[in-house]
């Protein structure tokens, strides 16, 4: 189901054209929302609220919901919004972090594995 913001929610705005970031955004208040005419190109029909938000800059940004649909660059996201989706990117990184510790126990196993063949070797030639 598709996340509806309501007029005077506080959001937080996000601009990808603007080279920001992911934890970069400014903060701001839905003004305007409406729904957008058919994007689409083939298919089923498909629209997207479309929002105007005040920022705290003073500025109007215009866009939509959790990414950028309409080509301007902008999208906003609730604030628990996006903490879930930072929770979900820290998430993913614990579980990297999970498989190069196994990765690195495997390289060690065969690093003692070398070494303890290289320890054997040197013992069977000073008994020769």
């Amino acid at each position: 189901m598709e996340t509806i913001l309501q007029y005077g929610e506080e959001v937080l705005i996000f601009q990808v054209s603007n080279n920001m970031k992911e934890n970069e955004y400014i903060k701001g208040k839905i003004i305007n929302s409406r729904e957008s005419e058919d994007l689409s190109h083939h298919g089923s029909p498909w629209y997207e609220e479309i929002y105007d938000v005040q920022g705290e800059d003073g500025h109007i940004y215009t866009g939509t919901y959790n990414r950028d649909i309409i080509g301007e660059g902008i999208f906003f996201r609730t604030p628990e919004d996006h903490i879930k989706y930072l929770q979900e990117k820290i998430n993913k990184n614990y579980r990297k972090i999970y498989d190069i510790n196994c990765e690195n126990e495997e390289y060690n196993e065969i690093i003692n594995n070398i070494k303890n063949e290289k320890s054997k070797l040197k013992v069977k030639v000073k008994s020769i």
